[in-house]
């Protein structure tokens, strides 16, 4: 099916996913176990003005996403999720803080 995604609400493909082995990047069969990755013309592909720069890695952060919900106003809006590495345990404030 179709999705419509971005502030402008055009009607795009959604995203092609699939699963890949972590280690070697090569695509795995249907059903198997691995990393899921997204393509696609509304897929993230770097930072904004900062085309070299590597994901920040964060003390405490384990490993974290960032995907596109729908908004009222906007059509979408930023969502984070980000999970712990448990030990030391990362406040919500710190990490917010760190984010801004």
């Amino acid at each position: 099916g179709q999705c419509r995604n971005g502030p402008d609400r055009r009607v795009r493909p959604p995203p092609r996913r699939c699963a890949t082995d972590p280690e070697t990047g090569a695509e795995l069969p249907r059903g198997g176990i691995g990393m899921i990755e997204l393509c696609g013309p509304n897929v993230f592909m770097g930072y904004w003005r900062l085309p070299d720069r590597p994901a920040a890695e964060l003390p405490g952060v384990a490993g974290s996403a960032v995907i596109g919900l729908p908004h009222r106003d906007f059509g979408e809006g930023v969502t984070a999720a980000v999970v712990p590495t448990g030990s030391p345990a990362l406040a919500e404030a710190e990490l917010l803080t760190v984010l801004k």
